[in-house]
């Protein structure tokens, strides 16, 4: 409110007073001064709450019998309470957090013709320069700030959030260098105490970027390697959470999908024949990841290990076989997984003896047994393997042999 009071009185020349105004808490004092008649001095320039001397001669005949000094005062209650704003200074990630300490500076101003700022508080204690936030997480503030005449501003709040820490997420499926083929699923953990998690990403490549299933801190993404060419390759998963923070761990993997490959010695020869034990030899090997195991079969048999990797060999006992073709197989499979078509040898066994029997004929047959002309003596002779020549006697004498083919 405001009211116009009237102080002073009618002094005469030379008198002096003082007088004491009713000024209380709250209130402010301006002043000015008027009265008709004939001004003497004063006036025209008193702008603070102070005396200042205004003199009237009413008649005006001038000689100050009837000076007259007069001090008008107008009495402006405050009790309107000031304004305090903030500015906050930090680095701004997603969301309206903060990535970083977050410094949190407070300006009061009173109303026009108030008594002035006579204090701020911020979170409970005065505040006198621009202080800094550090805790992470989601925090409350409040501020507000008092007049010089005790007019108190309505408490503010303030909520700043700040989640200084990166995320973190691991691989954790595969080991470093592990050799990998085909389709894979690799994931690991991933988590941010703060802010929360936004996003896991993988990439083969580190342009393209793929988003990985998340599930209860953990996170998944499948990848064909066959679309990569074989060698080490580095996978990266990079986290993002929702302030914007970014983690990226990597981890190489050794990429095969090419098959290895075996091969059998010369000896033995394909398609010969073989009789009692037969020793098989050969090589195998893998560009990328290298021979795991090998493993070996004959005919349609069932598969068994094969000791060795890049070189090897093994003896099979060929009368336990049935005379005639047999093939073997050796398999090498490489340590990504990858399993060749097989390396195959062909031979021929033959343990069982020839047969053979002996007709003669008479072409002039006498008495008692006797024949009259030479004796046509046939020889035939069988077996499994080809014949290379028959040999006989005739009275136990010298051996005679025929070449296979001739008579």
């Amino acid at each position: 409110c405001s009211s116009t009071n009237h102080f002073g009185g009618d002094f005469g020349f030379g008198a002096s007073a003082t007088t004491t105004l009713p000024v209380s808490g709250g209130q402010t004092v301006s002043w000015s001064a008027s009265q008709s008649g004939t001004l003497i001095s004063g006036g025209g320039g008193c702008s603070t709450p102070s005396f200042c001397s205004y003199a009237w001669e009413d008649s005006g005949d001038g000689d100050f019998d009837d000076l007259v000094i007069r001090i008008f005062f107008t009495i402006v209650a405050d009790t309107t309470a000031p304004t305090t704003t903030y500015a906050l200074s930090g680095t701004a990630g997603n969301d309206g957090w903060y990535t970083t300490d977050v410094i949190v500076t407070l300006a009061a101003t009173d109303n026009a013709g108030g008594t002035g700022v006579a204090s701020t508080t911020l979170d409970g204690s005065t505040y006198t320069a621009a202080r800094t936030i550090s805790t992470e997480g989601t925090t409350s503030h409040t501020y507000f700030s008092v007049d010089n005449s005790s007019n108190t501003e309505t408490t503010n709040n303030l909520t700043l959030k700040i989640d200084k820490t990166a995320p973190s997420a691991a691989i954790t499926s595969h080991t470093s260098n592990q050799a990998v083929r085909g389709t894979i699923s690799f994931g690991g953990p991933a988590s941010d105490a703060t802010s929360g998690l936004a996003s896991v990403e993988t990439s083969s490549n580190g342009t393209t970027w793929n988003s990985a299933t998340v599930t209860s801190g953990s996170w998944t993404y499948s990848l064909n390697t066959t679309t990569l060419t074989d060698g080490t390759r580095t996978i990266q998963v990079r986290v993002t959470d929702n302030a914007g923070n970014q983690t990226t761990t990597s981890l190489a993997l050794l990429v095969d999908n090419t098959k290895p490959a075996s091969s059998f010695a010369s000896t033995p020869t394909d398609n010969s024949w073989y009789a009692g034990s037969v020793t098989f030899s050969g090589t195998s090997s893998d560009a990328t990841s290298g021979v795991s195991s090998l493993q070996r079969r004959t005919d349609g048999g069932a598969w068994s290990t094969l000791s060795g990797t890049t070189t090897w060999s093994y003896t099979v006992d060929t009368t336990t076989l049935s005379d005639g073709m047999h093939t073997f197989y050796v398999a090498a499979t490489d340590v990504a997984g990858n399993l060749e078509s097989t390396a195959v040898k062909t031979i021929n066994v033959g343990n069982n003896p020839p047969v053979s029997s002996l007709e003669a004929t008479c072409p002039a047959p006498g008495s008692n047994g006797w024949c009259k002309a030479p004796i046509n003596v046939v020889v035939s002779a069988g077996s499994t393997a080809p014949l290379q020549l028959v040999s006989y006697w005739i009275d136990g004498n010298s051996e005679t042999t025929v070449n296979q083919g001739s008579t």
